[in-house]
């Protein structure tokens, strides 16, 4: 694009003729009472202050408010120094602030004039504007008109009111990378232009290390063309020359001004900004030659051109321009090629939807010609200038303007802003918080790029245990069965890799060390960039009120996201880089904790003692105690006869008597489970009932019968009704949708009173984990037994 930084913001004569004339009284004011050593760091203080060696003079003031902390004048130097650095400008505003609260005397409006904008650069719009308010209030005292004061700030106190409306619609989906030290300086960076396959960047900077090393009148370097390279998603360091001329003509800089335009012409061209016109460069049997001045209208109408787009067909332009017809500022005009002699047309106004009183800049036209970018301190900017869009309807008329919104847009200066030919990606230029230098290059992930494969990093951890343990992860095809792969968590660490595909569900089992096997599935989602996801898998067992296990639950959280940009935007100001991977792990289940969780639970072994009626007197985890010495429900220590002690001796030889009356075995199928009051089938209980039916067709004749049963909320009557509907739910699904007849089932209810878990705490409390395998389903496969009135569960 199109930008040359000299026109757009040279110094205004008289920025500093407060500042100066305050300092210049300041030597006189503080002097009393300051040190020898503190007088000479005052001066040199000052000195790099007035020569607008922003970074010198923090370090000085760094020094001066150690010996005085609360000096009000070094308090507000500071942050006058912080704030026009232009880096970090929201870390101004304590200086500014403990300079106002410690000012005894005459206080200077512009300590609240620049508190108000560092805090409105920070985004605290509510605080910008009191100090804003506070501002115009002493200059109203003071008789200045508001029309004679150097800065516009009742817009400003308007920004902040957009600012408010702006950030209550904050799209945080959106994700925004800083493109690194590759590619952004302590020096101004900006105009991006990017080639179609995002292979090489090239970018405008004003570096120390510019062709010829002069600055302008502005105090910066002059502006050289820069470019990068895409090698396997890492850029490579930026670079203003190239000998071979292949990415760039070396003699594309020159020791003046030279800014990034666009490729044009299938990127066969490059177009660039030098002495105030357009010049072009063309790519010639994979050579870029040396660049001559574009002919036409462009470089003889009237008016300076701080900003140029040039679609790739070359057929039209948009030209920024400050002519004396237009809405004042800097606004936007187009033309078109003349298809006859290949000239451009007069430049017409985009009007009044697009250009406002104030300027507007750096237009972008998607490949598909139907969405304008631009930027603009008018429409309802927020601060500085700030991203819109306009979209080109069926009557060929623009609609209208948009504001992008926060995260793109900031309180400071957005600007510069293209995208891929697909629009899944955009670049654009910001001196939001936190970057390298006064405007930084950053890139948006705008839409997905349909990343085909992902690495998913996880980690397995034991509750009982406190530390990881060793697991076998086993990834198979949920449709079919079959496997697909094995992974193997570290013993000591309990760390795994897994790379799959993206937008691809995966029927998974993990079977850790000293736990049963537990079994679901997850999806991978769609990602639309290259970045590693995080499974955190956490196993414990659940005890009852007398510390019995009577289940295993596998928790699992899918962090499938960017989880690593996540940690430094969560612990902002802490060394990610330095932490090590065990460290690092710690920190992204933190993050991890609630997302997206998969809750399996497998039930032990248990066995129940019933009487002659049905009703059930107690249950054990079988191999705990023999059968015939076992607690039962009123706690109190029971024997019961030689019959049930020798049925479980047989049970364990194995020896079953056909004749004998039939033994019960209930085989409880752990995801049959239900939402609190609710009998509607989960998709998870569906795969189970899927299971079901699918024994049942490769076992002919066997019979199955269906228990419901239901917590203890609510009252008896009501939970009978209930467990009564979800049984009929399991049993309508297996008859209706699964074929299977209805001579093969039956279903009976019970209620609360046939509970598996405790429905309370020992102390009382509600046990909500309880009470969810409560609500559920259970499925009776008759066979041959001898045990009288034992029902075993599994």
């Amino acid at each position: 694009m199109r930008y040359s930084e000299r026109i757009v913001d040279s110094t205004k004569p008289g920025k500093y003729f407060l500042l100066i004339i305050f300092l210049s009284l300041l030597s006189a004011i503080t002097a009393f009472g300051q040190t020898k050593e503190e007088k000479k760091l005052r001066v040199q203080a000052v000195k790099a202050l007035r020569a607008e060696r922003f970074d010198v003079a923090q370090e000085i003031y760094t020094d001066l408010l150690k010996l005085n902390p609360e000096n009000s004048d070094y308090n507000y130097e500071m942050g006058l120094a912080i704030y026009e650095e232009g880096i970090h400008r929201g870390k101004a505003a304590p200086y500014l602030e403990k300079a106002i609260q410690n000012t005894e005397n005459d206080t200077l409006p512009e300590m609240f004039l620049f508190a108000g904008k560092s805090e409105h650069y920070g985004g605290n719009f509510d605080l910008a504007i009191q100090y804003y308010e506070d501002y115009l209030g002493f200059m109203d005292k003071e008789g200045f008109e508001r029309d004679e004061l150097e800065e516009d700030v009742d817009r400003y106190i308007e920004m902040c009111q957009n600012g408010k409306v702006q950030f209550e619609n904050n799209k945080d989906f959106i994700r925004i990378e800083n493109m690194g030290a590759s590619i952004n300086s302590v020096f101004p960076d900006y105009s991006p232009v990017v080639t179609n396959d995002e292979s090489i960047l090239l970018f405008t900077s004003r570096r120390d290390n510019s062709t010829g090393g002069n600055m302008d009148v502005d105090g910066k370097y002059f502006e050289d063309v820069y470019y990068s390279l895409n090698v396997d998603g890492e850029y490579t360091p930026a670079s203003n020359y190239d000998s071979t001329n292949r990415i760039i003509n070396a003699d594309v800089n020159t020791e003046f001004h030279d800014a990034t335009i666009t490729y044009a012409g299938d990127e066969t061209q490059l177009f660039i900004y030098r002495d105030l016109h357009v010049w072009v460069s063309k790519l010639d049997n994979g050579l870029w030659t040396i660049p001559s001045k574009a002919q036409g209208r462009i470089n003889t109408e009237k008016g300076s051109k701080p900003s140029v787009f040039i679609t790739q067909d070359e057929a039209t332009m948009f030209v920024v321009s400050e002519i004396s017809s237009g809405m004042g500022g800097r606004d936007i005009y187009v033309t078109t090629k003349d298809e006859k002699n290949g000239q451009w047309k007069p430049l017409a106004s985009l009007g009044k939807k697009i250009n406002t009183k104030f300027d507007e800049d750096a237009p972008f036209l998607t490949p598909d010609g139907n969405t304008l970018y631009f930027s603009s301190n008018g429409h309802n900017s927020m601060g500085d200038y700030d991203i819109f869009k306009t979209v080109l309807n069926e009557q060929g008329e623009w609609s209208e303007v948009e504001n992008l919104g926060p995260p793109i847009n900031t309180p400071g200066h957005d600007r510069y802003f293209v995208t891929s030919d697909d629009g899944a990606v955009g670049y654009y230029a910001s001196d939001r918080d936190g970057g390298y230098g006064e405007t930084d290059i950053y890139r948006i992930i705008l839409d997905c790029k349909a990343v085909s494969a992902t690495m998913i990093n996880g980690v397995v951890y034991s509750e009982d245990l406190q530390k990881p343990v060793a697991t076998i992860i086993t990834i198979f095809d949920p449709a079919t069965n079959v496997k697909i792969r094995t992974f193997k968590s570290d013993s000591i660490t309990g760390r795994y890799e897994m790379r799959l595909k993206t937008e691809t569900t995966y029927g998974f089992m993990i079977d850790a060390e000293g736990y049963l096997p537990h079994s679901g599935d997850f999806t991978v989602p769609k990602q639309c960039d290259y970045f590693s996801l995080f499974q955190e898998i956490k196993i414990e067992n659940l005890e009852d009120s007398n510390g019995r296990v009577y289940a295993q639950r596998a928790s699992i959280n899918n962090a499938f996201f960017n989880v690593d940009q996540k940690l430094e935007e969560d612990f902002e100001g802490m060394d990610i880089a330095s932490l090590g991977v065990v460290e690092k792990d710690s920190l992204r289940s933190i993050v991890a904790e609630g997302y997206n969780p998969v809750e399996l639970t497998n039930y032990i072994q248990l066995i129940d003692i019933v009487d002659p009626n049905g009703v059930r007197l107690a249950h054990q985890k079988i191999g705990d105690v023999p059968v015939s010495k076992i607690q039962t429900r009123d706690e109190v220590e029971f024997r019961y006869d030689d019959r049930i002690a020798l049925a479980e001796e047989e049970k364990k030889k194995e020896e079953v008597n056909v004749e004998e009356e039939v033994q019960e075995e209930t085989i409880v199928f752990r995801n049959i489970l239900f939402d609190f009051d609710k009998s509607n089938l989960r998709k998870e209980s569906i795969n189970e009932l899927n299971k079901v039916s699918s024994y049942m067709n490769k076992t002919a004749g066997v019979e199955v019968q269906i228990d419901g049963h239901a917590d203890w909320v609510g009252t008896i009557k009501y939970n009978m009704d209930l467990s009564e509907r979800r049984a009929k739910a399991a049993y309508g699904y297996l008859t209706k949708d699964k074929n299977i007849s209805e001579n093969r089932l039956s279903y009976q209810y019970f209620g609360e009173a046939v509970p598996i878990a405790p429905n309370a705490n020992a102390d009382g409390s509600d046990n909500p984990d309880g009470r969810q395998l409560n609500r559920r389903c259970e499925f009776k496969i008759d066979q041959s037994g001898t045990a009288e009135n034992v029902v075993l569960k599994f």
